[in-house]
């Protein structure tokens, strides 16, 4: 698992790490360039919902 995870280190937007423990982490960066509203945070949800989190549970073969 630490090798397939090792790719995504040094990902900016969103990337997957194994803490100190062995715990598989996947975060994401919400771009703030220009502002915020409320829409841009549902719309980053929403992306990290429908495409970055299933993407993720496909390259480490997770099925819930």
């Amino acid at each position: 698992m630490q090798g397939r995870l090792r790719a995504h280190r040094d990902r900016r937007f969103s990337r997957a790490f194994l803490d100190e423990e062995g715990t598989v982490w996947v975060e994401s960066d919400l771009d703030l360039t220009g502002g915020v509203s409320l829409g841009a945070v549902r719309a980053f949800l929403d992306l990290f919902a429908e495409e970055i989190l299933p993407d993720f549970m496909d390259h480490i073969g997770f099925e819930p």
